[in-house]
């Protein structure tokens, strides 16, 4: 397993199903910053899906030429016909795959996420326990509450204007690790 983080507004990416979970996700990957970079594709949408995918929303199945384009696709609470034939057509155009809960057609793992603004916290377990990772995720919210987006920001203030001063990157660093031990007492 190799964790990156993926630049979703650059991407194509097509999101099959019905369900809340398919909403979930597609309010994950709005977070992100995807926007219209994403197509959804669900047969029976169910409520919160209609409202979050507004003019996203394809109601029907992908075809194999509309996953052509798509740098990403996922899947989640499909029949087992439908997860063998989106696998299929995702292999065929060279998409990352995942299907919730379906290790055998994945490419990748969800990780479990905290934002901070742009300090962006993600833990994973290669799909061998959710539960851990949510665990952990929780103990990151604890040790970073959302103050930690501000203090981020100022820390890039901090550090443009300690460049724009002449110091070097082994200063900047310096300054910035007694700011960050400054946080840490707070």
């Amino acid at each position: 397993m190799l964790p990156i983080a993926i630049n979703v507004a650059k991407l194509q990416i097509a999101l099959v199903g019905d369900s809340k979970s398919v909403a979930r996700r597609l309010a994950l990957l709005d977070q992100a910053g995807a926007g219209d970079n994403i197509k959804v594709f669900s047969q029976a949408p169910c409520k919160p899906l209609v409202k979050i995918a507004n003019d996203r929303l394809i109601k029907r199945w992908p075809t194999a030429d509309e996953l052509q384009d798509c740098a990403i696709v996922l899947g989640a609470d499909l029949e087992e016909e439908q997860e063998r034939l989106l696998a299929e057509m995702a292999r065929k155009s060279k998409a990352l795959l995942n299907i919730e809960d379906r290790r055998q057609y994945c490419d990748f793992y969800y990780a479990s996420i905290i934002r901070r603004g742009d300090l962006v916290f993600s833990v994973n377990t290669n799909g061998k326990s959710p539960a851990l990772a949510m665990r952990m995720r929780k103990k990151l919210k604890e040790l970073f509450p959302p103050i930690w987006a501000k203090r981020l920001d100022e820390l890039a203030q901090l550090r443009q204007t300690w460049k724009k001063e002449g110091a070097s990157f082994k200063e900047v660093l310096e300054k910035s690790n007694v700011k960050i031990d400054e946080y840490f007492k707070d």
